[in-house]
């Protein structure tokens, strides 16, 4: 017998560095799901970098991505609510790029620039 299993739909999308191959699917997902999607500025600013470079990096790896503006906002002192837990984005130096972030609640903290979330 199949169980099935019940996927929730992301209401956020927190980018944690702006290198393309990490964001570059997300204006499709914010539209599809309605999903917020929000970086610090200085992830934002790497975003840009990173469209300006696409036609010769990101389009020769993976050609055929679709057209993605840089969406992604940010949020007041860098905090906002998921699922009722207090989030706030913490800027941990550089990781993979000069501006990376990792989500941080009072249970988990990964300094690698990603986050997770119960």
């Amino acid at each position: 017998m199949r169980r099935e299993t019940r996927v929730p739909h992301p209401s956020w999308r927190l980018l944690t560095h702006g290198h393309g191959d990490h964001w570059f699917n997300t204006g499709l997902l914010a539209e599809r799901f309605g999903a917020r999607v929000v970086a610090t500025e200085g992830t934002i600013g790497q975003m840009h970098v990173n469209v300006a470079a696409r036609p010769f990096v990101w389009d020769k790896v993976f050609p055929g991505i679709p057209e993605s503006p840089v969406t992604a906002v940010t949020v007041p002192d860098n905090r906002f609510t998921l699922e009722g837990k207090d989030l706030a984005i913490v800027e941990v130096g550089y990781t993979d790029t000069d501006a990376d972030t990792g989500g941080r609640d009072r249970r988990r903290h990964s300094p690698c620039g990603m986050t997770s979330v119960e």
